[in-house]
């Protein structure tokens, strides 16, 4: 329905007429040279890998993601941190994972373990947690506003809120796609 008052005159309607039987062309804004120089807007190109690393700091690189951060630390006059104990190791996972401390059972598992697939064992056991899903959900429930009652003055219950959250928990856990979680 066309708002209330005052009509297009001839000219105008001609105007879109003519508008729409060219193919609705936009007018191009000049593009901003600032936002033309973001990364975004370049076209994709193969960049460098920094050259090998150093003697001294060879053994701090692991992959070539590793020569980018040496690469930036060395321009910056910094040195790399030593690498951590297998101990500081499994408790920041655990705490970067599932927000838990290990348990001192699970800590002397790892320190005791020497074989090479450790870490990575380590660091599957973690992600097959249920309170992965538990922490990292928490991240998307906080985004979409969930709680399990309205909160405020009157602070009405919603009995049922709890499904939507152990099915976020159980997406992540499950790996669901994103483009099927959402």
């Amino acid at each position: 329905m066309p708002p209330e008052g005052e009509r297009l005159s001839a000219a105008e309607q001609q105007l879109l007429t003519d508008w729409v039987r060219s193919g609705l062309p936009w007018p191009q804004a000049a593009p901003n040279s600032t936002a033309s120089q973001h990364w975004a807007w370049q076209p994709i190109s193969r960049t460098r890998v920094p050259p090998a690393a150093a003697p001294d700091s060879a053994d701090w690189v692991r992959n070539e993601i590793d020569l980018f951060v040496l690469d930036r630390l060395n321009a910056a006059g910094i040195q790399p941190a030593t690498p951590a104990s297998r101990q500081t190791l499994i408790r920041r996972a655990s705490l970067d994972l599932l927000g838990l401390l290990p348990t001192p059972e699970q800590v002397q598992q790892f320190v005791d373990d020497t074989s090479a697939d450790a870490w990575p064992r380590v660091v599957d056991r973690l992600l097959q947690s249920p309170s992965f899903g538990e922490r990292w959900g928490r991240h998307w429930l906080d985004l979409a506003r969930y709680a399990d009652s309205d909160g405020y003055e009157k602070d009405n219950a919603r009995p049922d809120a709890w499904r939507y959250r152990d099915w976020v928990i159980d997406a992540i856990n499950q790996d669901l796609p994103f483009d099927q979680f959402t």
